[in-house]
């Protein structure tokens, strides 16, 4: 059964800057299917799609001003980079 595991020291947006987006080992037992992102909304940053390539599909979640949760998935989708709506 999927489950969360937070990662604390996982800072996206900071290792996308640098180049090639590396995880890092996941837990014993665990297997990384994607990426979860919260920030202050869900406009991809410009690296971004280095989580995608990296071979994770890349959830952005952010709060809006109403207190609405709105979800972003960024993903490929036949070859091709795309963003969906989740919510």
């Amino acid at each position: 059964m999927p489950q969360l595991v937070v990662d604390p020291g996982l800072h996206v947006l900071d290792q996308t800057r640098g180049g090639k987006f590396d995880p890092g080992p996941a837990p014993a037992g665990v297997t990384v299917k994607s990426i979860f992102c919260a920030r202050s909304d869900i406009v991809p940053a410009q690296y971004d799609y280095r989580v995608v390539e990296a071979g994770y599909p890349l959830t952005i979640y952010a709060r809006d001003a109403n207190g609405k949760t709105r979800i972003a998935v960024l993903e490929l989708d036949g070859g091709r980079l795309r963003l969906r709506s989740a919510d």
